[in-house]
């Protein structure tokens, strides 16, 4: 399956994943069959059926080839070989496990958690967009879920760049940018972080136009709390 194919399908009668059913499946350790964990992650794969003792790399974000979507979710082709040496790293991961003891993984309750963050830190630090739209239709399976703490760990020029990219699509990938902590992130900066951060993703503060006034408001700040505020002046209490 190609990037493509799944951005461009159709959304009738497709299955959409809730977050009781996620939360029943890693309770009874079963494989959900969604496909997040073959487009997410960076791995080595079989290039085919044919060739099943050669492997190629598959890159982060990007659908394996042997992926298959279906009414239920997104399917391995190559699910019945999966006991073969090189679908070593394919079987290895289960959104079910915990990460207790594995200390860099310790703020995740599941390995499920784990894979939505690691999907947005390429996402945001790498993406295309393309890639946004692909995330659009993960979301709207109920295939990708949030909202992810994910912005406090970035620096700012990773965030604005990630945040440009976004206010240049049409129109605005509003589910991806929900299913982050960006609300969250942009609370916590005082105004004259907020004011020099907004000039950087190219927004006139006292000219903006229609969409970008809409787009601050409604991720970042209401601009009219800051038109009144000089950077170069220490906020009042």
């Amino acid at each position: 399956m190609l990037k493509e194919d799944l951005i461009c399908s159709l959304d009738t009668g497709k299955h959409r994943f809730t977050p009781k059913e996620i939360a029943t499946a890693i309770k009874n350790k079963v494989c959900l069959g969604c496909g997040l964990c073959c487009i997410t992650f960076h791995y080595t794969a079989p290039i085919s059926r044919d060739l099943i003792d050669s492997t190629f790399e598959k890159k982060a974000l990007g659908p394996c080839p042997h992926m298959q979507e279906t009414a239920d979710g997104i399917l391995c082709t190559l699910h019945d070989l999966k006991d073969h040496t090189s679908m070593a790293v394919c079987r290895a991961f289960h959104c079910w496990d915990t990460n207790a003891s594995n200390p860099e993984f310790k703020q995740f309750a599941t390995d499920r958690e784990r894979m939505y963050y690691a999907f947005f830190l390429s996402l945001i630090t790498e993406g295309t967009e393309e890639d946004i739209s692909m995330a659009e239709k993960l979301i709207l399976r109920g295939i990708l879920q949030g909202p992810v703490d994910i912005f406090s760990n970035l620096l700012e020029p990773e965030i604005a760049k990630f945040l440009k990219l976004c206010l240049s699509i049409k129109p605005l990938p509003r589910k991806t940018l929900y299913c982050t902590d960006i609300d969250k992130w942009a609370s916590n900066k005082p105004k004259s972080v907020l004011f020099g951060f907004i000039s950087q993703l190219g927004i006139n503060v006292f000219n903006p136009t229609d969409e970008e006034e809409e787009f601050c408001r409604e991720f970042l700040i209401d601009l009219e709390e800051l038109r009144d505020f000089s950077p170069f002046k220490e906020e009042e209490d």
